[in-house]
Protein backbone atom coordinates (compact mmCIF):
# COMPACT_ATOMS: atom_id res chain seq x y z
CA UNK A 1 0.00 0.00 0.00
CA UNK A 2 1.30 3.46 -0.92
CA UNK A 3 2.03 6.02 1.74
CA UNK A 4 0.57 9.46 1.13
CA UNK A 5 2.80 12.50 1.49
CA UNK A 6 2.04 15.64 3.41
CA UNK A 7 2.52 19.05 1.83
CA UNK A 8 5.80 19.75 3.60
CA UNK A 9 7.22 16.38 2.53
CA UNK A 10 6.26 17.06 -1.06
CA UNK A 11 7.93 20.47 -0.95
CA UNK A 12 11.14 18.86 0.27
CA UNK A 13 11.00 16.27 -2.52
CA UNK A 14 10.40 18.97 -5.14
CA UNK A 15 13.45 20.85 -3.90
CA UNK A 16 15.66 17.75 -3.79
CA UNK A 17 14.67 16.69 -7.33
CA UNK A 18 16.20 19.89 -8.67
CA UNK A 19 19.52 18.02 -8.29
CA UNK A 20 20.08 15.58 -11.14
CA UNK A 21 22.02 13.12 -8.97
CA UNK A 22 19.10 12.76 -6.57
CA UNK A 23 16.35 12.41 -9.17
CA UNK A 24 18.48 9.93 -11.12
CA UNK A 25 18.69 7.58 -8.12
CA UNK A 26 15.23 8.07 -6.60
CA UNK A 27 13.39 4.87 -5.74
CA UNK A 28 10.30 4.03 -7.78
CA UNK A 29 8.35 3.66 -4.54
CA UNK A 30 8.80 7.36 -3.85
CA UNK A 31 7.42 8.24 -7.28
CA UNK A 32 4.50 5.84 -6.75
CA UNK A 33 3.68 7.55 -3.47
CA UNK A 34 3.68 10.98 -5.14
CA UNK A 35 1.25 9.73 -7.79
CA UNK A 36 -0.87 8.06 -5.10
CA UNK A 37 -1.06 11.33 -3.18
CA UNK A 38 -2.12 13.10 -6.36
CA UNK A 39 -4.77 10.47 -7.05
CA UNK A 40 -6.10 10.53 -3.48
CA UNK A 41 -6.46 14.30 -3.45
CA UNK A 42 -8.15 14.52 -6.85
CA UNK A 43 -10.86 12.08 -5.74
CA UNK A 44 -11.86 14.15 -2.74
CA UNK A 45 -15.05 16.24 -2.91
CA UNK A 46 -13.04 19.27 -1.86
CA UNK A 47 -9.46 18.66 -3.05
CA UNK A 48 -6.58 20.64 -1.66
CA UNK A 49 -5.09 22.03 -4.82
CA UNK A 50 -1.94 23.20 -3.05
CA UNK A 51 -1.12 19.53 -2.42
CA UNK A 52 -1.94 18.58 -6.03
CA UNK A 53 0.26 21.43 -7.20
CA UNK A 54 3.20 20.18 -5.17
CA UNK A 55 2.67 16.65 -6.53
CA UNK A 56 2.80 18.08 -10.04
CA UNK A 57 5.96 20.05 -9.23
CA UNK A 58 7.69 16.98 -7.80
CA UNK A 59 6.77 14.86 -10.81
CA UNK A 60 7.81 17.62 -13.20
CA UNK A 61 11.23 17.81 -11.57
CA UNK A 62 11.83 14.09 -11.12
CA UNK A 63 11.33 13.26 -14.81
CA UNK A 64 13.49 16.08 -16.17
CA UNK A 65 16.25 14.54 -18.26
CA UNK A 66 15.94 11.10 -16.66
CA UNK A 67 14.58 8.60 -19.21
CA UNK A 68 13.74 5.84 -16.73
CA UNK A 69 11.71 8.26 -14.65
CA UNK A 70 9.99 9.63 -17.75
CA UNK A 71 8.79 6.17 -18.78
CA UNK A 72 7.81 5.12 -15.26
CA UNK A 73 5.83 8.26 -14.50
CA UNK A 74 4.18 8.26 -17.94
CA UNK A 75 2.94 4.72 -17.30
CA UNK A 76 1.62 5.01 -13.75
CA UNK A 77 0.31 8.58 -14.12
CA UNK A 78 -2.14 7.67 -16.86
CA UNK A 79 -2.97 4.33 -15.23
CA UNK A 80 -3.80 5.86 -11.86
CA UNK A 81 -5.31 9.20 -12.88
CA UNK A 82 -7.51 10.49 -15.69
CA UNK A 83 -4.99 13.23 -16.30
CA UNK A 84 -6.75 14.65 -19.36
CA UNK A 85 -10.01 14.92 -17.47
CA UNK A 86 -8.21 16.67 -14.62
CA UNK A 87 -6.89 19.29 -17.06
CA UNK A 88 -10.23 19.60 -18.82
CA UNK A 89 -12.08 20.25 -15.57
CA UNK A 90 -9.81 23.03 -14.33
CA UNK A 91 -9.33 24.86 -17.65
CA UNK A 92 -12.71 26.69 -17.45
CA UNK A 93 -11.93 27.79 -13.88
CA UNK A 94 -8.33 28.97 -14.01
CA UNK A 95 -8.99 32.57 -15.06
CA UNK A 96 -10.72 33.15 -11.72
CA UNK A 97 -8.48 31.04 -9.48
CA UNK A 98 -4.71 31.55 -9.25
CA UNK A 99 -4.14 28.20 -7.53
CA UNK A 100 -5.92 26.32 -10.32
CA UNK A 101 -3.98 28.32 -12.87
CA UNK A 102 -0.73 27.23 -11.20
CA UNK A 103 -1.98 23.63 -11.31
CA UNK A 104 -2.63 23.88 -15.04
CA UNK A 105 0.69 25.56 -15.78
CA UNK A 106 2.55 22.84 -13.89
CA UNK A 107 0.51 20.11 -15.60
CA UNK A 108 1.60 21.41 -18.99
CA UNK A 109 5.23 21.60 -17.85
CA UNK A 110 5.02 18.02 -16.60
CA UNK A 111 3.70 16.86 -19.97
CA UNK A 112 6.51 18.72 -21.68
CA UNK A 113 9.17 16.98 -19.58
CA UNK A 114 7.54 13.60 -20.17
CA UNK A 115 7.48 14.14 -23.96
CA UNK A 116 11.11 15.14 -24.51
CA UNK A 117 12.87 12.42 -26.50
CA UNK A 118 9.95 9.99 -26.07
CA UNK A 119 8.42 9.27 -29.48
CA UNK A 120 6.29 6.36 -28.24
CA UNK A 121 4.73 8.54 -25.55
CA UNK A 122 4.12 11.36 -28.02
CA UNK A 123 2.28 8.95 -30.31
CA UNK A 124 0.27 7.55 -27.42
CA UNK A 125 -1.00 10.92 -26.20
CA UNK A 126 -1.15 12.84 -29.49
CA UNK A 127 -4.93 13.03 -29.84
CA UNK A 128 -5.65 13.76 -26.18
CA UNK A 129 -2.80 16.26 -26.03
CA UNK A 130 -3.85 18.26 -29.09
CA UNK A 131 -7.46 18.44 -27.87
CA UNK A 132 -6.26 19.75 -24.51
CA UNK A 133 -3.97 22.28 -26.17
CA UNK A 134 -6.86 23.53 -28.29
CA UNK A 135 -8.82 24.26 -25.12
CA UNK A 136 -5.85 26.00 -23.52
CA UNK A 137 -5.36 28.28 -26.52
CA UNK A 138 -9.04 29.00 -27.07
CA UNK A 139 -10.30 29.30 -23.48
CA UNK A 140 -7.38 30.92 -21.65
CA UNK A 141 -5.78 34.34 -21.78
CA UNK A 142 -2.77 33.42 -19.62
CA UNK A 143 0.40 34.08 -21.60
CA UNK A 144 2.58 31.80 -19.44
CA UNK A 145 0.24 28.91 -20.05
CA UNK A 146 0.26 29.65 -23.76
CA UNK A 147 4.05 29.72 -23.71
CA UNK A 148 4.25 26.35 -21.94
CA UNK A 149 1.68 24.94 -24.39
CA UNK A 150 3.86 26.08 -27.30
CA UNK A 151 6.75 24.16 -25.73
CA UNK A 152 4.68 20.99 -26.20
CA UNK A 153 3.71 21.88 -29.77
CA UNK A 154 7.36 22.61 -30.55
CA UNK A 155 8.36 19.18 -29.24
CA UNK A 156 5.93 17.61 -31.72
CA UNK A 157 7.22 19.80 -34.55
CA UNK A 158 10.82 18.82 -33.86
CA UNK A 159 9.86 15.14 -33.99
CA UNK A 160 7.89 15.48 -37.21
CA UNK A 161 9.85 12.82 -39.10
CA UNK A 162 9.07 10.18 -36.47
CA UNK A 163 5.41 11.11 -36.02
CA UNK A 164 4.00 12.08 -39.42
CA UNK A 165 3.73 8.52 -40.78
CA UNK A 166 1.97 7.19 -37.70
CA UNK A 167 -0.40 10.06 -36.85
CA UNK A 168 -3.39 10.50 -39.13
CA UNK A 169 -3.64 14.06 -40.43
CA UNK A 170 -0.48 15.08 -38.57
CA UNK A 171 0.07 18.33 -40.51
CA UNK A 172 -3.61 19.23 -40.61
CA UNK A 173 -4.02 18.72 -36.86
CA UNK A 174 -1.05 20.83 -35.87
CA UNK A 175 -1.74 23.57 -38.42
CA UNK A 176 -4.77 24.73 -36.41
CA UNK A 177 -2.37 26.27 -33.89
CA UNK A 178 -0.70 28.62 -36.40
CA UNK A 179 -3.40 31.35 -36.52
CA UNK A 180 -3.82 31.17 -32.75
CA UNK A 181 -0.11 31.59 -32.11
CA UNK A 182 0.06 34.50 -34.57
CA UNK A 183 -2.74 36.30 -32.74
CA UNK A 184 -0.91 35.79 -29.45
CA UNK A 185 2.30 37.21 -30.93
CA UNK A 186 0.42 40.23 -32.25
CA UNK A 187 -1.03 41.01 -28.83
CA UNK A 188 0.61 43.64 -26.65
CA UNK A 189 1.14 41.16 -23.82
CA UNK A 190 3.43 38.91 -25.87
CA UNK A 191 6.58 40.98 -25.25
CA UNK A 192 7.45 38.92 -22.16
CA UNK A 193 7.26 35.24 -21.25
CA UNK A 194 6.88 34.24 -24.90
CA UNK A 195 10.15 32.57 -25.88
CA UNK A 196 8.53 29.26 -26.84
CA UNK A 197 5.70 31.06 -28.63
CA UNK A 198 8.26 32.68 -30.94
CA UNK A 199 10.28 29.48 -31.38
CA UNK A 200 7.17 27.44 -32.13
CA UNK A 201 5.86 29.96 -34.66
CA UNK A 202 9.18 30.04 -36.50
CA UNK A 203 9.29 26.24 -36.57
CA UNK A 204 5.86 26.14 -38.21
CA UNK A 205 6.93 28.54 -40.93
CA UNK A 206 10.13 26.63 -41.71
CA UNK A 207 8.03 23.84 -43.20
CA UNK A 208 5.67 24.38 -46.15
CA UNK A 209 3.66 21.28 -45.18
CA UNK A 210 1.38 23.02 -42.68
CA UNK A 211 0.34 25.99 -44.85
CA UNK A 212 -2.01 24.09 -47.21
CA UNK A 213 -4.38 23.38 -44.32
CA UNK A 214 -4.90 27.04 -43.43
CA UNK A 215 -7.70 29.18 -44.81
CA UNK A 216 -6.72 31.69 -47.49
CA UNK A 217 -7.21 34.54 -45.04
CA UNK A 218 -5.04 32.91 -42.37
CA UNK A 219 -2.34 31.98 -44.85
CA UNK A 220 -2.13 35.48 -46.31
CA UNK A 221 -1.95 36.94 -42.81
CA UNK A 222 1.47 35.25 -42.54
CA UNK A 223 3.00 37.08 -45.52
CA UNK A 224 5.34 39.32 -43.55
CA UNK A 225 6.55 36.34 -41.51
CA UNK A 226 7.26 33.82 -44.26
CA UNK A 227 10.94 32.86 -44.53
CA UNK A 228 12.71 33.92 -47.71
CA UNK A 229 12.95 32.73 -50.38
CA UNK A 230 9.37 31.50 -50.44
CA UNK A 231 9.03 27.97 -51.79
CA UNK A 232 7.33 27.55 -55.17
CA UNK A 233 4.65 25.37 -53.57
CA UNK A 234 3.81 28.13 -51.10
CA UNK A 235 3.83 30.76 -53.86
CA UNK A 236 1.39 28.61 -55.81
CA UNK A 237 -0.88 28.50 -52.76
CA UNK A 238 -0.68 32.28 -52.42
CA UNK A 239 -1.68 32.68 -56.07
CA UNK A 240 -4.73 30.54 -55.38
CA UNK A 241 -5.44 32.65 -52.30
CA UNK A 242 -5.39 35.81 -54.43
CA UNK A 243 -7.95 34.27 -56.75
CA UNK A 244 -10.18 33.16 -53.88
CA UNK A 245 -10.04 36.45 -51.98
CA UNK A 246 -10.55 38.58 -55.08
CA UNK A 247 -13.48 36.40 -56.16
CA UNK A 248 -15.23 37.64 -53.03
CA UNK A 249 -14.50 41.27 -53.92
CA UNK A 250 -15.38 40.92 -57.58
CA UNK A 251 -18.85 39.63 -56.79
CA UNK A 252 -19.70 42.67 -54.63
CA UNK A 253 -20.75 46.19 -55.55
CA UNK A 254 -18.31 49.00 -56.31
CA UNK A 255 -18.77 50.52 -52.88
CA UNK A 256 -17.46 47.34 -51.25
CA UNK A 257 -13.99 48.02 -52.62
CA UNK A 258 -13.27 49.23 -49.09
CA UNK A 259 -12.95 45.56 -48.18
CA UNK A 260 -9.46 45.73 -49.66
CA UNK A 261 -8.08 47.30 -46.51
CA UNK A 262 -9.15 44.81 -43.83
CA UNK A 263 -8.17 41.87 -46.02
CA UNK A 264 -4.60 41.18 -47.01
CA UNK A 265 -5.11 41.50 -50.76
CA UNK A 266 -2.97 44.65 -50.87
CA UNK A 267 0.15 43.03 -49.45
CA UNK A 268 -0.48 39.83 -51.38
CA UNK A 269 -0.72 41.76 -54.65
CA UNK A 270 2.62 43.45 -53.96
CA UNK A 271 4.29 40.12 -53.21
CA UNK A 272 2.92 38.46 -56.35
CA UNK A 273 3.83 41.47 -58.49
CA UNK A 274 7.45 41.29 -57.34
CA UNK A 275 7.63 37.49 -57.49
CA UNK A 276 6.14 37.14 -60.97
CA UNK A 277 9.25 38.78 -62.42
CA UNK A 278 11.55 36.17 -60.86
CA UNK A 279 12.44 32.97 -62.68
CA UNK A 280 11.63 30.50 -59.89
CA UNK A 281 7.99 31.68 -59.91
CA UNK A 282 7.30 33.35 -63.23
CA UNK A 283 6.28 30.36 -65.37
CA UNK A 284 4.20 28.88 -62.57
CA UNK A 285 2.29 32.10 -61.94
CA UNK A 286 1.78 32.72 -65.67
CA UNK A 287 0.13 29.30 -65.92
CA UNK A 288 -2.54 30.31 -63.38
CA UNK A 289 -5.22 31.64 -65.72
CA UNK A 290 -7.51 32.63 -62.85
CA UNK A 291 -4.72 34.83 -61.51
CA UNK A 292 -4.50 36.65 -64.86
CA UNK A 293 -8.25 37.13 -65.08
CA UNK A 294 -8.84 38.21 -61.51
CA UNK A 295 -5.90 40.59 -61.62
CA UNK A 296 -7.33 42.23 -64.71
CA UNK A 297 -10.86 42.46 -63.31
CA UNK A 298 -9.61 43.78 -59.98
CA UNK A 299 -7.57 46.44 -61.79
CA UNK A 300 -10.72 47.47 -63.66
CA UNK A 301 -12.68 47.59 -60.41
CA UNK A 302 -10.03 49.66 -58.64
CA UNK A 303 -9.67 52.01 -61.61
CA UNK A 304 -13.42 52.61 -61.80
CA UNK A 305 -13.53 53.13 -58.04
CA UNK A 306 -10.75 55.71 -58.37
CA UNK A 307 -12.58 57.61 -61.09
CA UNK A 308 -15.72 57.52 -58.96
CA UNK A 309 -13.81 59.04 -56.05
CA UNK A 310 -14.16 56.05 -53.71
CA UNK A 311 -12.17 56.51 -50.49
CA UNK A 312 -8.42 55.96 -50.58
CA UNK A 313 -8.57 54.91 -54.23
CA UNK A 314 -9.62 58.28 -55.68
CA UNK A 315 -7.16 59.74 -58.18
CA UNK A 316 -5.04 62.65 -56.91
CA UNK A 317 -3.92 64.39 -60.06
CA UNK A 318 -0.94 66.28 -58.66
CA UNK A 319 2.16 65.01 -56.91
CA UNK A 320 1.96 68.09 -54.71
CA UNK A 321 -1.10 66.47 -53.14
CA UNK A 322 1.28 64.21 -51.24
CA UNK A 323 2.37 67.22 -49.17
CA UNK A 324 -1.09 68.65 -48.83
CA UNK A 325 -2.04 69.80 -45.36
CA UNK A 326 -5.48 70.24 -43.99
CA UNK A 327 -6.06 71.84 -40.63
CA UNK A 328 -2.35 71.59 -39.83
CA UNK A 329 -2.21 67.81 -40.34
CA UNK A 330 -0.21 66.25 -43.11
CA UNK A 331 -2.31 64.21 -45.50
CA UNK A 332 -0.68 60.82 -45.03
CA UNK A 333 -1.20 59.54 -48.54
CA UNK A 334 2.00 57.55 -48.59
CA UNK A 335 1.04 55.82 -45.35
CA UNK A 336 -2.31 54.66 -46.70
CA UNK A 337 -2.51 50.89 -47.26
CA UNK A 338 -3.72 51.59 -50.80
CA UNK A 339 -0.66 53.66 -51.72
CA UNK A 340 0.84 52.16 -54.90
CA UNK A 341 -1.87 49.50 -55.15
CA UNK A 342 -2.86 50.23 -58.75
CA UNK A 343 0.82 50.22 -59.71
CA UNK A 344 1.19 46.77 -58.15
CA UNK A 345 -1.81 45.46 -60.09
CA UNK A 346 -0.35 46.76 -63.35
CA UNK A 347 3.10 45.40 -62.51
CA UNK A 348 1.59 41.98 -61.78
CA UNK A 349 -0.34 42.02 -65.04
CA UNK A 350 2.80 43.04 -66.93
CA UNK A 351 4.79 40.13 -65.54
CA UNK A 352 1.97 37.68 -66.22
CA UNK A 353 1.81 38.61 -69.92
CA UNK A 354 5.52 39.13 -70.52
CA UNK A 355 6.66 36.77 -73.31
CA UNK A 356 3.44 34.79 -72.84
CA UNK A 357 1.31 34.87 -75.99
CA UNK A 358 -1.76 33.20 -74.54
CA UNK A 359 -2.01 35.62 -71.61
CA UNK A 360 -1.47 38.58 -73.92
CA UNK A 361 -4.36 37.37 -76.07
CA UNK A 362 -6.68 36.92 -73.10
CA UNK A 363 -5.97 40.42 -71.77
CA UNK A 364 -6.36 41.95 -75.23
CA UNK A 365 -9.69 40.23 -75.86
CA UNK A 366 -10.99 41.48 -72.50
CA UNK A 367 -10.20 45.11 -73.40
CA UNK A 368 -7.18 45.13 -71.13
CA UNK A 369 -5.08 47.29 -73.47
CA UNK A 370 -7.57 50.16 -73.29
CA UNK A 371 -7.89 49.73 -69.53
CA UNK A 372 -4.12 49.91 -69.01
CA UNK A 373 -3.85 53.03 -71.14
CA UNK A 374 -6.68 54.70 -69.26
CA UNK A 375 -4.69 54.23 -66.04
CA UNK A 376 -1.90 56.53 -67.23
CA UNK A 377 -3.20 59.69 -65.57
CA UNK A 378 -0.80 61.17 -63.00
CA UNK A 379 -1.84 60.06 -59.54
CA UNK A 380 -0.19 60.95 -56.22
CA UNK A 381 -1.38 57.62 -54.83
CA UNK A 382 0.52 55.85 -57.62
CA UNK A 383 3.46 58.14 -58.47
CA UNK A 384 5.07 55.74 -60.99
CA UNK A 385 1.85 54.84 -62.76
CA UNK A 386 3.00 56.15 -66.16
CA UNK A 387 6.15 54.03 -66.15
CA UNK A 388 4.11 50.97 -65.17
CA UNK A 389 1.65 51.63 -67.99
CA UNK A 390 4.46 51.94 -70.55
CA UNK A 391 5.94 48.60 -69.54
CA UNK A 392 2.52 46.95 -69.53
CA UNK A 393 1.70 48.16 -73.04
CA UNK A 394 5.08 46.96 -74.29
CA UNK A 395 4.49 43.59 -72.68
CA UNK A 396 1.04 43.30 -74.24
CA UNK A 397 1.96 44.43 -77.75
CA UNK A 398 5.45 43.04 -78.29
CA UNK A 399 5.31 40.25 -80.91
CA UNK A 400 1.52 40.30 -80.70
CA UNK A 401 -0.12 41.69 -83.88
CA UNK A 402 -3.67 41.48 -82.51
CA UNK A 403 -2.88 43.69 -79.52
CA UNK A 404 -0.88 46.03 -81.77
CA UNK A 405 -4.01 46.46 -83.90
CA UNK A 406 -6.06 47.14 -80.78
CA UNK A 407 -3.57 49.78 -79.74
CA UNK A 408 -3.57 51.39 -83.18
CA UNK A 409 -7.36 51.56 -83.17
CA UNK A 410 -7.70 53.39 -79.86
CA UNK A 411 -8.88 56.96 -80.19
CA UNK A 412 -7.86 58.04 -76.70
CA UNK A 413 -5.01 56.90 -74.54
CA UNK A 414 -5.77 58.52 -71.21
CA UNK A 415 -4.67 61.92 -69.95
CA UNK A 416 -1.07 61.41 -71.05
CA UNK A 417 -1.94 60.66 -74.69
CA UNK A 418 0.95 62.38 -76.46
CA UNK A 419 3.56 61.87 -73.77
CA UNK A 420 2.66 58.21 -73.38
CA UNK A 421 2.94 57.58 -77.11
CA UNK A 422 6.39 59.14 -77.05
CA UNK A 423 7.40 56.87 -74.18
CA UNK A 424 6.24 53.91 -76.26
CA UNK A 425 8.20 55.07 -79.30
CA UNK A 426 4.99 55.79 -81.22
CA UNK A 427 3.03 58.74 -82.61
CA UNK A 428 -0.27 59.49 -84.30
CA UNK A 429 -0.21 60.18 -88.01
CA UNK A 430 -2.38 62.76 -89.75
CA UNK A 431 -5.23 60.28 -89.98
CA UNK A 432 -5.11 59.70 -86.20
CA UNK A 433 -3.62 56.22 -86.50
CA UNK A 434 -0.79 55.15 -84.22
CA UNK A 435 2.50 54.48 -85.95
CA UNK A 436 5.98 53.57 -84.81
CA UNK A 437 8.44 56.45 -84.83
CA UNK A 438 10.97 55.72 -87.53
CA UNK A 439 14.64 56.06 -86.56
Amino acid sequence: MCALFQLKELEELTKSFATVEIRSTVEEKVIENIVATFKSEVKKPDPKYEIILECLRSLRNVVAGVENNQKFVATILHEQIDFWNFCSEIIPLVDKDQMLLSNLRCSVQLLGNLMVGQTAYQLEIFSSLTRTLEKIFSDLSDLKCHNFACMLVFTLLKNEKNLKDFVEDFYKTLSIFIPVILRILESEESAQNSDFIHICFEAFLESPDYLPFLTSQDRVSLLSNLPQPISTSTMSLLSTDFTYLTDILLTTTLGSISQLVPTHILSLTHLLAESASQEPYRAMLQSHKSLVLNNLYLLKMVHEAGKAGVGNLSVLGKLSDVEKRQGGDKDKITESPTFGFKEDLIQLLTNLVWDHTENKTVVGELEGVALILDCSQMDARNPFITQRVVLAVRGLTNDHPANQEILAGLKKMGAADGALLKELGMKRDQEGKIRKIED
